[in-house]
């Protein structure tokens, strides 16, 4: 069972997009009659998948038949489905929308697209993989390596000269390549992998290229997102400056009590 959730996972999460709008809609077009307008023998879903070990979060679509789940990654080496308490586990679904096979084709015929065919999703996507340039300092760690592997410990007690002549040979003019970055609720830019680009920019204080891969504050409302990036850019530190009580941030009106600018 272990083999097989790793298995899952490196064939889902880094593509997760891709085709996999057109597969369900495709499925559909493929159900049986029995399984055509039973949204409990077929369903379409269009949502949001998250990796448990990674924190990585994408919109997905993929079918759900019984106790089985399709989708367009796994497709070829798993065209039998895997077990939906396996995919639940793994990355907690976040359903947005759900179509019997019949909904999915009429959908897609109005629409003229295989998917998403609301507003939300529509915006949700749009605002996925936006790359920006930020402040080093402002990141923080989703998955703790900077407190618990033994390499951070160490380079820790290390006397700050060492640590800069290493972050200076590891900058070497400039990170090209940019770190995954979610923003949550609470307005945390957080990463999960990137960690020796981060620390040697971190350090030096410079900027370092980013790519959103989930935007909690600009699914509320662009008003909120572009507040908050402001003070970002200025240097603030989403947790130690602006937020330190870790408050879900809900509104513009929120944010500016939170922050009192």
């Amino acid at each position: 069972m272990k083999l097989l959730r790793e298995y899952i996972r490196s064939l889902l999460i880094e593509t997760a997009i891709g085709q996999c709008y057109p597969h369900a809609v495709k499925m559909a077009k493929d159900s049986s009659q029995e399984e055509f307008s039973d949204l409990t023998r077929f369903k379409v879903a269009h949502g949001r998948v998250t990796d448990k070990y990674s924190g990585e979060s994408v919109l997905h679509a993929w079918v759900e038949k019984g106790d089985m789940v399709f989708d367009w990654q796994t497709h070829s080496a798993k065209p039998d489905g895997i077990p939906k308490d396996v995919y639940y586990d793994m990355y907690a679904p976040e359903i947005h929308n759900e179509y019997t096979a019949e909904e999915t084709m009429v959908n897609c015929l109005k629409s003229g697209q295989a998917g998403p065919w609301t507003m939300q999703e529509s915006v949700l996507l749009e605002t996925a993989g936006q790359q920006l340039m930020v402040p080093a300092k402002i990141l923080g760690s989703d998955s703790g390596e900077y407190r618990t592997e033994p390499h951070w410990q160490n380079f820790r007690k290390l006397p700050k000269e060492e640590q800069i002549a290493w972050a200076e040979e590891h900058f070497g003019g400039g990170i090209r390549e940019p770190l995954r970055v979610r923003v949550y609720a609470d307005g945390a830019l957080m990463f999960s992998d990137g960690h020796h680009r981060a620390k040697a920019a971190m350090l030096l204080d410079e900027m370092i290229p980013i790519v959103i891969s989930r935007n909690q504050l600009q699914e509320k409302s662009d008003e909120l997102w572009e507040y908050w990036l402001d003070l970002v850019l200025q240097g603030l530190h989403p947790k130690y400056d602006l937020n330190p009580e870790g408050y879900n941030i809900r509104t513009l009106e929120d944010a500016k009590e939170l922050t009192g600018r």
